[in-house]
Formats: C-alpha cells, sequence, structure tokens
C-alpha cells in the first residue's frame, strides 16, 4: 500500500565539506518529509508515525523526473522497537516534545551518501539513536542502531525491528541466504522479495545480519518484517553497542496502457517476466557485498568498530577477551 505524500520535498540542506565531515542541518519531520533523489533512485524520510524509511520509489532517469518505472517498495522500514516502545514514536495529537519538534540532522558524506539522524531517546535505560545511511549510487541504504548505557549495571532488553513491505499479502520470496526460497527462518542472514510481478513495487534485497556477527536472530516472529533475538540484547554500564540492518533495491520495469515498457536498473528484456527475473537475479548476486563487512558498507564507522550482527570494521585493533577462566600463578584482577 502506497503512502501519500503529505509535504513538499525540501530544498538540499546539508552541505558538503572537504574532506572527511559532512555538515549536519536539522530537518523537523514534524513538518516535512524528505526526498532524497540518489542517481534515480528516491527515498522517503518520513515521521508519519515515527522516525523511518517510509517509501522508495525508482525512475528511469537519474534526476528522479518523470513517473517512477518501480514504486511502493515499502510503507515503512527497518522500524526499531526496544522492549515494548517503538523509537520516536508518537500518537495521533501528540506531537513529541514541548515544541512539537521532530529533528533529525540531515548531512551529505564527501562520497555524496546522505546521512540522516535522529535523536538520543532514553528507553528502559538505554539511550537509543537511529541514523540512516542512503547510498550515493541509489541501490542501498543502511539502518544504524546504537544503544548507549549510561548506568553502573548492565541493561538487557528485547530489541527488534519490523518492516512494511509495499508488496503486503502478495510478497513472494524468491531467494535467501541458506538456499531456501521459502519463507525466510532464522538461519537466514537475507532474504529477495518481491510481488510476484502483479504490480510495479521494486525487488528488494533485505539483510538484517551478516554470517560473522555475534548477535543473531532467533526468530522472525511469523511475520516476513520481524527480526530479533528472544534472549535480548545485553548492554554493559558505559558501553555501547550497534546494529545494523540493509537493503537493496532493484527495478525491473513496467508497461502503460498502451503495452509499452519501461526499465530501471537491469536490461530490456523481451518481456516484463523476464524483467522481474533479471532484478531478481542482480538482487541474488548482489548479496555477495554482503559477504564481508567491509567497503562501503562500513562507510562512517572507525576501523575497529564492532556491529554485534555483522562483525568488526577492518583495520582496527580489537581488544582481546578476558580468559575464560584465572591464568594460573598470576593475580586476578576485577573491577
Amino acid at each position: 500500500m502506497k503512502l501519500a505524500r503529505v509535504a513538499a520535498p525540501l530544498a538540499a540542506v546539508g552541505l558538503v565539506l572537504a574532506g572527511s565531515a559532512a555538515q549536519a542541518a536539522p530537518v523537523d519531520l514534524y513538518e516535512d518529509a524528505l526526498y532524497e533523489c540518489l542517481d534515480g533512485t528516491e527515498w522517503w524520510i518520513a515521521n508519519y508515525f515515527h522516525f523511518e524509511l517510509s517509501e522508495a520509489e525508482i525512475y528511469a532517469e537519474s534526476d528522479c523526473s518523470g513517473d517512477p518505472v518501480n514504486d511502493d517498495a515499502f510503507d515503512s522500514f527497518w522500524q526499531i522497537w526496544i522492549g515494548d516502545e517503538e523509537y520516536y514514536y508518537y500518537y495521533y495529537g501528540d506531537q513529541g516534545d514541548e515544541d512539537g519538534a521532530y529533528v533529525v540532522d540531515r548531512a551529505v558524506a564527501p562520497n555524496g551518501d546522505v546521512v540522516i539522524t535522529g535523536p538520543v531517546e532514553r528507553i528502559f535505560g538505554l539511550d537509543v539513536r537511529v541514523e540512516v545511511r542512503l547510498y550515493a549510487a541509489g541501490d542501498m541504504a543502511r539502518v544504524l542502531v546504537t544503544y548507549t548505557n549510561p548506568t553502573g549495571a548492565p541493561i538487557t532488553v528485547w530489541t527488534g525491528t519490523d518492516n512494511n513491505y509495499g508488496s503486503d499479502d502478495e510478497t513472494t520470496y524468491a531467494a535467501t541466504s541458506s538456499g531456501d526460497a521459502a519463507f525466510p527462518t532464522a538461519d537466514d542472514d537475507w532474504a529477495v522479495s518481491s510481488n510476484g510481478g502483479e504490480e510495479r513495487d521494486p525487488v528488494l534485497l533485505n539483510a538484517w545480519q551478516g554470517a560473522s556477527g555475534s548477535w543473531r536472530a532467533s526468530d522472525l516472529g511469523g511475520s516476513p518484517g520481524w527480526f530479533w533475538t528472544e534472549g535480548g540484547l545485553t548492554v554493559a554500564p558505559g558501553a555501547t553497542v550497534r546494529l545494523a540492518y540493509f537493503t537493496k533495491i532493484f527495478g525491473w520495469g513496467t508497461s502503460d496502457d498502451e503495452g509499452e515498457i519501461g526499465w530501471a536498473d537491469v536490461a530490456p528484456a523481451a518481456s516484463m517476466a523476464d524483467g522481474l527475473d533479471a532484478a531478481i537475479e542482480a538482487a541474488i548476486a548482489g548479496a555477495t557485498e554482503l559477504a564481508s563487512f567491509s567497503g562501503r558498507l562500513v562507510a562512517g564507522l572507525e576501523p575497529g568498530t564492532v556491529v554485534a550482527n555483522w562483525g568488526t570494521v577492518p583495520g582496527g585493533t580489537v581488544p582481546p577477551a578476558p580468559p575464560a577462566t584465572p591464568t594460573p600463578g598470576r593475580p586476578t584482577f576485577t573491577g
């Protein structure tokens, strides 16, 4: 189901600076949604009910002009839950803080990626923040969640994420990381979904964990959008834990009333079915980028940063794990 736009597109408000930093500019999502066109893909960032990716469309034109070739990728995406609370959530008539603001920071990295960072929210004792990175190539988005424990005792919370695909009840899975094209299970790290060609929805490659991650989904909750670990996430005193989720988007084409075929991201094919098949094959091939937590997947993260469901950013030094038992003949220190 497609969400209607509720605000006019914003002008570019972030400035690219020389070097490795980008200047952030505040945007109030209670007043406006962000429509980011990146090489033919328009991503929508909105706060209809919470801060989230809320739609994406693919155009044949790199400037996102004309009519979209594929639209309605999702209705809401990677919405983050901590316990029974949603990150950055509001009810009808509740305008958040006393000023009615839902302010995020928008910045453009030197390589052209757009980074949108939500506020810190205290939820079940943890300081939680969500950052959405939209890659300049237009084909991928990353949702990075940080959980910081400001207290002097460990905190364990249930946490997870849910998605609402534009394909709704017609969602069809073409492939999963385990090789089973049926409904994804907790053994899977990613899945390729589409609507089976009945509508114009893009093909999606959704990845909720990497093979080298220590935090693993144990249940998908009977819905294609829920991913969580039942045992919860434990954050040590003063520590920060990070989780990340990725989406790749693939266009495949559609026909108009005159039977003309339009295409995006894939070579023209003899039929609509061939175009959809080509997009699905491209999505499956695109999963190879997720095999190693490196390259643009780790953009903006310092070397050595640990993302619990993916692994460690290459190039840094990881502190050695403490021994399971005291070493004989040496004193044992605690604290």
